[in-house]
């Protein structure tokens, strides 16, 4: 007859068992936790880093098919930039900063090309230009995430390119003779899209002030 004899834990046995766990848990969890963070710092970057890549490789298409810069005047900075484009369907083109995302109004049609998880602030765009015929243009902006981590950061990167449009000494676009998109004394920024030969009047509460 077999013997269902068996032993049991001791008290001491069971008490060794709590302490050992309660070791390796208390040095697992500050590794799993600093571990995790880690893993939310690097999306973080990385989204960062995608929009303003983004961003730029957009403001690079916009800008180099351009004709001429429109606002600011050479050798003066702002907060919208306004481009004319020979197309009438995307002149002129408005790129500016409306509630923290980055937009693109092509004649009327506005598009926003950051997501809604960044917050774009602090664009700056200068007139580069040498020339009326030599134009270029530079713009600076930056991209921040905050992050809800232990204690709460927030990921802050500054994004800068400079862009030499195509040469043209034969514009064509801007045939009406359109007044040069400015903002207003209300902040609002207004422009005169050309259509049927006619201008127009269309405005957008872009960020006008640094």
């Amino acid at each position: 007859m077999l013997s269902t004899n068996r032993r049991g834990v001791t008290l001491i046995e069971l008490l060794i068992f709590i302490v050992v766990f309660g070791l390796v848990a208390g040095l697992l969890v500050p590794f799993m936790v600093f571990t995790g963070e880690s893993m939310v710092r690097q999306q973080s970057d990385f989204t960062v880093q995608r929009n303003g890549d983004y961003v730029l490789q957009v403001f690079g298409q916009q800008i180099k098919d351009a004709e001429r810069v429109l606002t600011p005047s050479i050798g003066g900075t702002g907060t919208v930039l306004a481009l004319q484009r020979s197309a009438d369907d995307v002149n002129p083109t408005i790129i500016g900063v409306r509630d923290g995302q980055i937009v693109i109004v092509n004649h009327t049609t506005e598009k926003i090309i950051s997501t809604p998880d960044v917050i774009v602030s602090k664009l700056i765009a200068r007139n580069t230009s040498a020339s009326a015929t030599r134009q270029s243009a530079s713009i600076t902006f930056t991209i921040s995430r905050r992050v809800q981590l232990l204690e709460s950061t927030t990921d802050v990167r500054t994004f800068q390119t400079t862009f030499t449009l195509f040469p043209n000494d034969d514009p064509q676009g801007g045939l009406c003779g359109c007044a040069v998109p400015a903002c207003t004394t209300t902040d609002t920024f207004t422009w005169h899209p050309c259509t049927s030969g006619a201008c127009g009047t269309s405005t957008a509460a872009l960020t006008c002030k640094p």
